[in-house]
């Protein structure tokens, strides 16, 4: 496959999600489009206001492993001291075309991501296949090199983009056309310094002056001056780690994902080894911290519920509900209760059922009930975002003419459940907990709500603002399909934000975010849960203790996630697949949360389970791959809930390498 290349006609449809409610819009796009190392494309402007639209089409010659690079750029953003570039994203043709598939027209989103990552966004393409041509490709076509770098041992390490738009870094003896950077030793440079060596190299290139020399200097260029962008991931730990240890190599593996190698033992593994020196240093110290955490938050319950005010009365009190109506059922009854009623002995029976409730049917009803109050679909709460599974209070709630008589029936149900050691199962978003506690909210919280939005208020923070922005002291919301301007202070929308203002801005679009949209569902909520647990006793926790306190820990279900799980390359029949269930059922609730954790990068679900799943591109089941060597530890890819499990020779061998893989991400992500 190395040595194939076809044809494409690539359509650039238009751009999706770049920002958010309107914030720093790019009036007057365009794309620049390499292949590989060679062929260069500038676009036409794009047109559209609300939806930027190309119809630009351009054919391209490719192979499985090429990978496509687009450069936005915003041509008003132009003038003496920047070119207007807004940002980028890349990738691989095999990962949207593949070559052994014999559908031959493909339409995919190219996700583009600007420097300080405050937003993400997508380009919508059309790739159209056509003939084969039988071409022989060079040895280092098949990734983009931006830059070479000398280190003190004067090896050279590319500095190459992935199929996600990241910057990974590679040891090579070969150079590019732009080797004359690696001259330069810049492995301890500044960022201003690495401008520096910039403008020098371009000086001393400037006789050259083709489409391709000049974008490859754009993207050095851009990978220098933003500096965050430059740094990947892997980069930036390598340099708070330290170098790596006598005898390992970092590589590639043919998919572009950086592994490594130990030499002396003549293994690979996707762990980067400065990670097991750093946990042993710190496991013992770390398990310290977790026992005392958990100890302070034991005496804290036990402190509550020896308070007089959270006695139980010993009078029973019934509550009859049918699954089928839980929720209208228990807003019947529970919104008509007195004080004195809910803290007696709370007993549940379904209608039609014999089970007696000895606290599992009670724990039922929770649970169910939970279900049904926070599930998004009754518009009561919302998902913070697409990709946040964290609930929020829905501004248009308050379409409902009793929404007050519904969330204090909400809040009465927390209460209940706190003041009956009960759970809920529900995933509210940190700021809400604050609020609870009557903790001051700040910029920060936003980031814990939708970390997009958050980024565009940090830019403006740290940015000069001006007219061309077009901001002023108003939002545009979606009501139902209608699109209102809400002022966030009087006269809002006719008063234009400027460096001398902007703080306040900053600080009335938070407040409305977190505070005044959803005020007045919020002090009914509260009032309804204060009925029962007084703030006295709530703010003896934090609100990480408090979300422990109304959710404990959550339970997985292993049918549900083996019902909703997808196969590549192995099925439910082979050994491996056969294990791997086998080992969850085994396993304690804290270590398969561990492993969803670790491959879906939240140990948390939505409500109705593994079935609406989400990925970085919309719904996607859980899936497991064939891939890897035995040699190897299991690989995840959190953006698209798969995990990658080579196959191994026995379930010991797989428990094992499953067990190292997920230790080895603990405390990473976690909530």
């Amino acid at each position: 496959m190395e040595n194939i290349r076809f044809e494409v006609q690539l359509t650039i449809l238009h751009v999706e999600g770049l920002w958010k409610n309107g914030l720093l819009r790019s009036l007057k796009p365009y794309l620049l489009i390499s292949v590989d190392d060679d062929q260069f494309i500038k676009t036409n402007v794009a047109s559209g206001t609300l939806r930027l639209s190309w119809g630009f089409t351009q054919k391209l010659t490719v192979s499985p492993q090429s990978i496509i690079l687009l450069q936005l750029f915003d041509e008003k953003q132009k003038n003496e001291t920047s070119d207007g570039f807004v940002g980028l994203g890349a990738a691989v043709v095999n990962s949207f075309l593949p070559f052994n598939n014999p559908k031959d027209d493909y339409k995919t989103r190219i996700t583009l991501r600007s420097p300080s990552g405050s937003y993400r966004g997508s380009v919508v393409c059309l790739f159209k296949r056509s003939k084969f041509l039988p071409e022989e490709l060079p040895a280092d076509k098949s990734q983009i090199c931006t830059d070479i770098i000398d280190d003190a041992s004067g090896c050279a390490w590319e500095t190459r983009i992935d199929e996600f738009g990241h910057v990974y870094y590679l040891k090579s003896p070969q150079l590019s056309v732009i080797s004359a950077i690696s001259h330069e030793k810049l492995e301890n440079l500044t960022p201003k310094q690495l401008k520096e060596v910039f403008s020098q190299f371009l000086f001393n290139n400037q006789s050259k002056s083709s489409l391709k020399i000049n974008l490859e200097y754009k993207v050095i260029k851009h990978l220098l001056e933003h500096y965050p962008l430059a740094l990947s991931v892997r980069q930036q730990v390598a340099v708070e780690k330290g170098p790596l240890p006598a005898g390992w190599e970092m590589r590639l593996s043919e998919d572009y994902h950086v592994y490594f190698v130990d030499h002396s033992t003549k293994t690979t593994t996707w762990s980067d080894p400065r990670d097991n020196v750093v946990a042993s240093d710190s496991v013992s110290e770390n398990t310290d911290s977790i026992q005392q955490i958990n100890d302070e938050y034991q005496r804290k319950i036990a402190y509550m519920y020896d308070r007089p005010e959270m006695a139980v009365n010993d009078a029973q009190l019934q509550l009859k509900v049918s699954r089928a109506t839980t929720f209208e059922d228990a807003y019947d009854i529970i919104s008509k209760l007195s004080v004195s009623d809910m803290k007696k002995k709370l007993l549940i029976r379904f209608r039609n059922e014999d089970g007696l409730d000895y606290g599992g049917v009670s724990r039922e009803f929770f649970y169910i009930l939970s279900h049904a109050i926070f599930n998004p679909g009754y518009s009561l709460f919302e998902y913070a975002t697409d990709d946040n599974y964290g609930l929020q209070i829905s501004p248009l709630s308050s379409v409902n003419p009793d929404f007050r008589s519904y969330f204090r029936f909400v809040g009465r149900v927390m209460g209940l459940a706190i003041y009956h050691r009960r759970y809920l199962d529900v995933q509210f978003v940190l700021p809400f907990y604050k609020r609870i506690l009557q903790k001051p909210l700040c910029l920060e919280d936003v980031k814990d709500v939708d970390e997009v939005y958050y980024e565009s208020l940090k830019w403006i923070k740290n940015n000069d603002v001006d007219e061309s922005l077009c901001l002023n002291f108003s939002v545009e919301e979606n009501r139902f399909g209608e699109s209102v301007t809400v002022d966030l202070i009087p006269n809002g929308r006719n008063i234009a934000v400027n460096n001398q203002n902007k703080m306040n801005y900053l600080k009335a679009l938070t407040e409305h975010k977190l505070v005044t949209s959803t005020e007045e569902q919020f002090n009914a909520l509260k009032g309804g849960l204060n009925e029962l647990i007084p703030d006295s006793v709530l703010q003896i926790f934090n609100e990480n203790e408090l979300d422990t306190l109304l959710n404990g820990k959550r339970d997985i279900d292993v049918q549900d996630w083996k019902r909703f799980t997808d196969y590549r390359s192995y099925t439910e029949t082979d050994d491996i697949v056969i294990w791997f269930w086998e080992l969850l059922s085994e396993w304690s609730p804290e270590k398969k949360a561990k492993l969803l954790q670790f491959a879906t990068g939240t140990s948390r679900l939505p409500l109705s389970g593994f079935k609406d799943m989400h990925g970085s591109d919309g719904p996607r089941k859980f899936t497991i791959e064939k891939v890897g060597h035995i040699s190897q530890l299991p690989k995840a890819h959190t953006c698209f809930n798969r995990l990658d499990i080579p196959p191994y020779n026995s379930k010991e061998e797989l428990e094992q390498k499953l067990t190292i893989a997920i230790q080895e991400t603990a405390g990473f992500g976690t909530e």
